[in-house]
């Protein structure tokens, strides 16, 4: 081979080189990354927040009243970029942001439609999707207005702070009830002295007990959940009616007859609660042993409190382990599951609710 075909080859695959380099820049340049919907929702919230930072004024001011705010505006406001901007489809899809007066703060709910590629959906209409109601055999239960689950339910996990809770039901007004499923430090329910009985077995009123200053601070000051998951928390008076050993009755009825004296945002779980979710025909009351049957509480590791005082004993509660409920000293340690309300507002993120693949929410 010459030098002059030498030349020409090198130059020739030179050139084929440059080629490659200018065409990949060009790729490069013009092979835009768009945003999941995740994240334009969670740019969609930021947005709403700097909004109302500014007009404070079109906030929500008592509790539970709602107020929102469109794409339109946010966008004129330059407070966000019009969705085509993240979203490859964005030109067809619409936007807003509802904010919600909650009993310490706000609740910001992003709510994103792009027809059939993606929406927006509450946690709890992603569950209702899940589970057809039953009136036999495991599943969601349609019991006075409440959808609950029963029987040996494997689908009703949610993930809050990395920790795993379950679904007890959808109340009334679609607040989404969850118990929590991770284990806890044991600590006594009350230990205070208890005059009835001259002995510091503590005293069975729940208004004033130790276990109630003890699971509000862990709310407040501890790491239970996120800020964000707290928005979302519902604040509601508990149940806490005693209820006897023969006693036969829904929660409402029975434990539901006496109130406490302020909202919580989080409490313990009432006896009604635990009966209801065994489908054993057996399973009436507190005596019957059938109650451990079917019943997805059952495999809940260690005894745990309740927030149910027994009926004749002023120092007795009633705790749950494996083996049912059982009457014991206030005074004795147990650990404890927490009980919270998230709000219907609550946006469905990701998951089925199996135990490895829990709902996860905006």
């Amino acid at each position: 081979m010459d030098k002059k075909t030498l030349w020409w080859l090198i130059g020739g695959l030179g050139g084929i080189i440059l080629l490659i380099i200018i065409l990949s820049l060009i790729g490069r340049l013009t092979n835009k990354t768009y945003n999941t919907y995740a994240e334009v929702e969670t740019k969609l919230v930021e947005a709403a927040r700097n909004y109302y930072a500014v007009n404070s004024s079109y906030l929500p001011t008592e509790e539970k009243q709602t107020s929102e705010v469109n794409l339109n505006t946010l966008v004129d406001g330059n407070y966000i970029k019009p969705l085509n901007k993240y979203l490859r489809y964005g030109y067809s899809c619409d936007a807003k942001v509802t904010v919600t007066k909650t009993k310490l703060d706000y609740e910001y709910t992003p709510y994103l439609n792009c027809g059939e590629r993606y929406s927006s959906v509450e946690l709890y209409k992603k569950v209702l999707e899940d589970n057809t109601l039953v009136d036999k055999g495991v599943g969601l239960y349609n019991i006075s207005g409440e959808k609950v689950f029963r029987g040996e339910v494997k689908n009703n996990y949610v993930l809050l702070n990395e920790n795993k809770w379950r679904i007890l039901r959808i109340d009334e007004d679609n607040n989404l009830v969850l118990i929590s499923e991770f284990r806890t430090d044991s600590t006594e329910w009350d230990d205070r002295y208890n005059i009835e009985i001259d002995s510091e077995d503590g005293i069975n009123n729940y208004n004033i007990s130790r276990i109630k200053d003890y699971i509000e601070k862990e709310y407040y000051s501890g790491t239970l959940l996120t800020d964000s998951e707290k928005s979302k928390v519902v604040y509601k008076k508990i149940c806490l009616a005693s209820r006897g050993k023969t006693t036969s009755g829904s929660m409402k009825s029975v434990e539901c007859k006496e109130l406490s004296e302020e909202e919580s945002p989080i409490r313990l779980l009432t006896v009604g609660e635990y009966l209801i979710a065994s489908i054993d025909p057996n399973c009436n009351t507190i005596e019957d042993r059938g109650c451990t049957n079917y019943n997805y509480m059952h495999d809940l590791p260690q005894s745990f409190w309740t927030t149910t005082k027994a009926e004749k004993n002023s120092s007795y509660v009633y705790a749950i382990s494996t083996s049912g409920v059982y009457e014991t000293r206030t005074s004795n340690s147990k650990q404890l599951r927490y009980v919270i309300l998230l709000s219907p507002k609550t946006i469905y993120s990701s998951g089925s609710g199996l135990y490895d693949d829990p709902y996860v929410i905006r």
